[in-house]
């Protein structure tokens, strides 16, 4: 999803057990100094307290990474 400061988040994660937690990571994309690969920085991590999805338009990880590996804007 996007957030409203160019950086993303996802929302899923299944523990060891199968059980599904909602767990939201702020990150960002950036292309690295080695042709063809990509920096990805994590700024935030954590289970998510409310049940409720935060506001935000859905976008695939994979749209974000090739558009940072190539150079494309990400649209909201």
């Amino acid at each position: 999803m996007h957030t409203r400061h160019g950086n993303f988040f996802t929302v899923e994660l299944i523990e060891e057990d199968g059980q599904r937690v909602d767990y939201d990571v702020f990150f960002t994309a950036s292309r690295s100094s080695i042709k063809g690969r990509l920096n990805l920085y994590v700024q935030s991590a954590f289970v998510r307290e409310k049940e409720k999805l935060p506001a935000g338009k859905r976008i695939r990880f994979e749209i974000i990474l090739y558009n940072t590996l190539v150079g494309k804007p990400i649209r909201d």
